[in-house]
């Protein structure tokens, strides 16, 4: 699993949900990715 995908499914199972912006600072992931896969965009992997 990429670093985008499991910085969403560690911030969105939890009890408390998180925003973006918390979740690409704690990940160091950009914020647009992880909104991009959270709503089913794919990883640059997955589409090659």
């Amino acid at each position: 699993m990429d670093r985008a995908s499991q910085a969403l499914v560690e911030a969105f199972t939890a009890d408390e949900r998180r925003s973006y912006r918390a979740v690409a600072e704690k990940s160091n992931v950009p914020r647009s990715t992880l909104h991009r896969r959270k709503h089913g965009g794919m990883s640059k992997e997955t589409k090659a």
